[in-house]
């Protein structure tokens, strides 16, 4: 799990082995129940197939005004809990499957 900056403060889960079509089968285990994990977290998620890389990614954004450096001291702490919240609930719906794949 990370957080990524760009347009928005992210969580993701980046699934990387050394075997591009690995990535891609681990990859779909989740996403064929995207429906029911976004229905149990309650956002919608971005799920990124990254088909010029050998990864794949599932990514839960937030959006922000600016760089994290221009935000204020409150914003910064509400994406603090923000992303610690999320990596939470992300963590408990996206590990169960991709651990019975054998990718922790």
């Amino acid at each position: 799990m990370v957080f990524h900056q760009g347009p928005e403060f992210s969580v993701e889960r980046y699934i990387s082995t050394s075997n591009k079509e690995r990535n891609e089968e681990i990859f779909e285990t989740p996403k064929r129940e995207q429906t029911q994990i976004e229905e149990n977290l309650g956002v919608e998620l971005e799920w990124e197939r990254l088909p010029q890389k050998q990864a794949c990614r599932i990514k839960r954004p937030e959006d922000i005004d600016g760089t994290i450096t221009e935000l204020t001291a409150d914003q910064q702490e509400y994406l603090v809990e923000w992303g610690v919240d999320a990596m939470d609930e992300f963590q408990e719906e996206l590990e169960p499957r991709l651990s019975a794949l054998g990718f922790n």
